[in-house]
């Protein structure tokens, strides 16, 4: 399986850095569905920085992209909280408590 090739964009580093510390992932797996949600944030957001100067057509597209992506970020979230009750029950870190 090869890897994801990641932004080398700053942007997308600090929104990396920053979910890294909010989540603290452990292992391998988390740390790829880290990557995933920061990837996610970051097209969004990228998105939304085009809607101004587009056309309502367009428009329309670009809200279905940001909703996809954001989508894909809940997804992450649903994901990384699952590999953290497996490894909690596995006997290698404690579940998260959940951030409100």
């Amino acid at each position: 399986m090869a890897m994801k090739h990641l932004p080398d964009d700053p942007a997308f580093a600090e929104l990396r850095r920053q979910l890294g510390e909010e989540h603290q992932p452990v292992g391998f797996a988390q740390e790829m569905v880290i990557d995933d949600m920061a990837f996610s944030l970051w097209k969004a957001r990228r998105f939304q920085e085009q809607l101004p100067r587009a056309d309502p057509d367009t428009g329309a597209k670009i809200d279905n992209l940001v909703a996809m992506n954001m989508r894909g970020y809940r997804n992450c979230l649903t994901s990384l909280e699952l590999l953290r009750k497996i490894a909690a029950r596995q006997g290698r870190s404690k579940p998260k408590a959940k951030s409100v």
